[in-house]
């Protein structure tokens, strides 16, 4: 996404969010949250512990 993109979406987000204030609504989704997806963990604890100890054993 190049800046001019990235304006445009601020400016909507803006605009959205002072409207949906104003008309009694709060912020559903922060700005940041558009860009910056948030990756959910798929390995079980017993896979994490496992990772680690390899990265642990190749120092």
């Amino acid at each position: 996404m190049d800046q001019a993109q990235k304006e445009k979406v601020y400016r909507i987000y803006v605009t959205d969010t002072l409207w949906g204030l104003a008309h009694g609504r709060g912020l559903e989704t922060r700005y940041r949250d558009l860009f910056q997806k948030e990756v959910q963990e798929t390995r079980t604890a017993e896979e994490i512990v496992q990772h680690i100890k390899s990265k642990l054993a190749a120092v």
